[in-house]
């Protein structure tokens, strides 16, 4: 894929104009996908509980946050490999003010936040997880 293609294809995207600069490097990893005028942001949450994952908006940024707790100490268990991502993480989002949160699923590890399409505004929520 060209520079071209993905300016034109980021053009497309209304609030996610610099997505793609972020990810390949970004954890834990997501999907953009546009349907109709929504979107939705999939992001792989394996292993987070819906109280670690908090989901805010404010002057025009969606910002999902993850925060796993520590499990308790547990004599009897060895890990012999441990290679499933726990770390905390922070993702930062610029949300077009035709765009506001909708629902907010957490499904088989998967965060999927629906993203509608909207009359601009400009207030500060939180989010529960359903």
């Amino acid at each position: 894929m060209t520079r071209s293609m993905l300016d034109n294809l980021s053009r497309a995207l209304i609030g996610f104009e610099d997505l793609f600069q972020h990810a390949n490097q970004s954890y834990p990893p997501y999907n953009v996908i546009k349907s109709g005028g929504d979107f939705h942001l999939e992001m792989a949450v394996s292993g987070f509980d819906k109280s670690d994952i908090t989901i805010k908006t404010d002057n025009g940024y969606l910002t999902v946050t993850g925060v796993r707790q520590q499990p308790k100490a547990d004599n009897n268990r060895q890990y012999l490999v441990r290679s499933l991502a726990s770390r905390s993480f922070q993702h930062r989002f610029y949300l077009s003010d035709e765009l506001e949160v909708g629902t907010v699923k957490l499904v088989n590890g998967i965060l999927d936040i629906h993203l509608k399409s909207v009359k601009p505004n400009h207030v500060e929520k939180t989010y529960e997880i359903t």
